[in-house]
């Protein structure tokens, strides 16, 4: 029976650090990156909103 390479142990645990690091990371960024979607969303409404008023506001002037 063959004495099991520590090098090699070594190598599969860095190697199985590192895919699961990147996949926190992909999850975390997925998770960001909808928190960042919406709150473009939330900007775009109050954008459109303001616009709405403004214009309203124009046509009271006149």
């Amino acid at each position: 029976m063959d004495i099991v390479n520590p090098a090699g142990v070594i190598m599969m645990l860095l190697v199985w650090g590192l895919v699961f690091f990147l996949l926190v990371a992909a999850i975390s960024y997925g998770i960001n990156r909808s928190k960042l979607v919406q709150k473009l969303d939330e900007l775009q409404n109050e954008v459109r909103q303001l616009r709405s008023e403004i214009q309203q506001a124009k046509h009271r002037d006149e």
